[in-house]
């Protein structure tokens, strides 16, 4: 038998010790895996003196002596160095954890605390420890941060879709936030959003990470305008999740889903409907107040062109203010934008397609 398979037995045999039997545990497991030659003498090859470790995906530190420091959940890819050839390896988390055997182990801790972290490496050189307390120092999450479980957020906060049911794909890997409105503010920091008035986890008025940016916001979030207090604000949400002013909001059955809208309006305008606003709020940056002269009245409508197309809806189009009939309209703003998206203009009935009827002169949904 090789020296190779003997050392492979040896570790098979005696690297199986169970979570939290400390890193002496750890060293006589590596112990019997060093191998020997046949007379029971160790090889003669560079000693393994001593071994140090570092870490990767650290907000801050990682490197010497320097603590790893991140947010809830943080995941981690550990690196060890040593003057020799290693061959086995026992990392420990101090997190309750089972005990990691592989060269460069990727470790996630899931809730806030101070880790102590170590490392006992064995080889033909001999046996090498490391261990540094209170190395991986993780911080509760803030607002709007990702989470999965409450105990990952900061004090007052809760985690928003962590298990992803009921939840849109944008959402799905939760955010630290709180409810709001009706006299409770949120953290500083914070807006109070209105995010519909559905059953699902995550509407309501909700408290999301105030921005100026896209920047300011997480990946794959970015920074848009929210109802807030009466108002309009800037907030971190993804996009998709909840529809600006001017873009559609029918459902899945065709019916008009106010709650899918950000200004809270699904007007009965275009082929999918036209998430809108009342214009009592105030309108959010990329809109203005128009007066229609028909049924749809006073509304929030988004302002339009090359860079800002009408939802490649075939009932809508940019239109400049005016216009006949009851779907003519003028907006609030001096002076007004080149176009808005507003109900398209047709001559006839067939210039609407299916579903669609022309009235006054612009196209609207038949009934």
């Amino acid at each position: 038998m090789t020296r190779r398979a003997v050392w492979a037995i040896a570790f098979a045999l005696g690297c199986g010790d169970a979570p939290g039997t400390g890193q002496d545990a750890a060293a006589g497991a590596v112990d019997a895996a060093r191998p020997v030659d046949a007379g029971g003498v160790a090889d003669r090859i560079d000693p393994l003196l001593w071994v140090d470790f570092s870490a990767a995906g650290c907000a801050a530190g990682g490197i010497d002596a320097e603590p790893c420091v991140g947010v809830a959940p943080l995941t981690v890819r550990f690196l060890a160095a040593a003057p020799a050839p290693i061959d086995v390896y026992v990392w420990s988390f101090g997190d309750g954890s089972p005990a990691e055997s592989s060269a460069a182990p990727a470790h996630t801790f899931e809730r806030p605390g101070a880790y102590d972290v170590a490392l006992t490496v064995g080889g033909p050189g001999g046996t090498a420890s490391q261990r540094k307390a209170g190395w991986v120092v993780v911080a509760p999450a803030p607002l709007g941060a990702a989470c999965r479980v409450d105990a990952q957020c900061a004090g007052g906060l809760a985690c928003a879709c962590g298990d992803g049911a009921g939840c849109p794909p944008g959402l799905a890997d939760g955010w630290c936030s709180a409810e709001c409105g009706g006299g409770t503010p949120c953290p500083p920091g914070g807006v109070c959003a209105d995010l519909g008035d559905g059953s699902a986890p995550w509407q309501g008025a909700r408290c999301l990470a105030a921005c100026a940016s896209a920047g300011d916001c997480r990946p794959g979030w970015t920074c848009r305008s929210v109802r807030s207090d009466g108002g309009w604000a800037t907030a971190c949400l993804p996009a998709g999740v909840i529809a600006d002013v001017g873009e559609s909001c029918a459902a899945a059955d065709g019916s008009l889903d106010a709650s899918a809208c950000v200004g809270g309006v699904c007007a009965a305008a275009g082929a999918r409907g036209l998430c809108a606003a009342d214009c009592a709020g105030g309108c959010p940056p990329y809109a203005a107040c128009a007066t229609f002269a028909g049924d749809l009245g006073a509304l929030c409508v988004a302002r339009c062109g090359p860079d800002r197309p009408c939802d490649a809806d075939p009932w809508l189009a940019c239109e400049a203010p005016g216009g006949a009939g009851p779907s003519g309209f003028t907006v609030d703003e001096a002076p007004a934008a080149g176009g808005y998206c507003a109900p398209r203009p047709c001559a006839e009935p067939g210039d609407c397609g299916e579903g669609g009827a022309c009235v006054g002169g612009r196209c609207v949904r038949s009934m």
